[in-house]
């Protein structure tokens, strides 16, 4: 529970089509406590699952940066939908996205950014969305909050709160079974076979190029 933070409450039930999970911060489907919340809810509402990522253009990202990670998102893209899970990638502002598409959803679900921009998106859409809106952290072993509730001014004043932690966190987290593997066919996103075209649609810094060494996924 320590993981689990709603950002928005609705005091009525909404019933929509599907459960939506965000996907911005954590880019995977494996060890990924955001996805696996959102499964367990898709099960209890016996709903199919969409899991949606807005691309934009990201403060100080280059086209190296873009092409790895799109390379890891044909993966994301690929195993979620052989589960039964819907996945949609938009060249679309986040919670534009997110807003839209909540519209026919019972509940959304995010996981945690970091970064002022994150924080930004995430503050904005709890704000205008009309669903409840629930956030889960997935990028720390232990939770920030769980950790400390202050600022902490050295490595060694953290370091043993978070050691105090590790055995109630340091443990292997498997994806829940999938009970309704219905796709949702009727969202349309972008076609992630030709990332040189998406990209080139983006205003990127196109001076770092994509590496050929390196290939974005696990």
């Amino acid at each position: 529970m320590e993981r689990i933070k709603l950002l928005k409450d609705i005091k009525r039930d909404t019933k929509g089509k599907y459960i939506l999970y965000w996907m911005q911060q954590s880019q995977r489907v494996h060890y990924n406590h955001a996805l696996n919340y959102a499964i367990e809810k898709a099960n209890k509402f016996n709903l199919p699952l969409v899991v949606a990522f807005g691309l934009t253009s990201y403060p100080e990202a280059n086209r190296r940066h873009y092409y790895f990670m799109l390379e890891g998102l044909q993966e994301v893209k690929e195993e979620l939908e052989k589960l039964g899970i819907t996945f949609i990638l938009k060249l679309q502002n986040p919670v534009d996205l997110i807003l839209e598409l909540s519209k026919e959803a019972s509940l959304a679900i995010c996981d945690k950014g970091y970064m002022k921009v994150q924080k930004i998106w995430r503050k904005d859409l709890s704000q205008r969305i009309d669903k409840a809106l629930v956030e889960v952290e997935s990028d720390l072993i232990v939770p920030i909050e769980t950790t400390s509730i202050k600022e902490e001014y050295a490595a060694y004043t953290i370091r043993k709160k978070i050691h105090k932690q590790l055995d109630k966190f340091l443990v292997e987290e498997t994806l829940p079974f999938i009970e309704n593997k219905n796709l949702v066919n009727n969202l349309k996103g972008e076609d992630l076979n030709n990332i040189d075209e998406l990209l080139n649609r983006l205003n990127l810094d196109n001076s770092v190029k994509e590496s050929n060494f390196f290939h974005g996924g696990y």
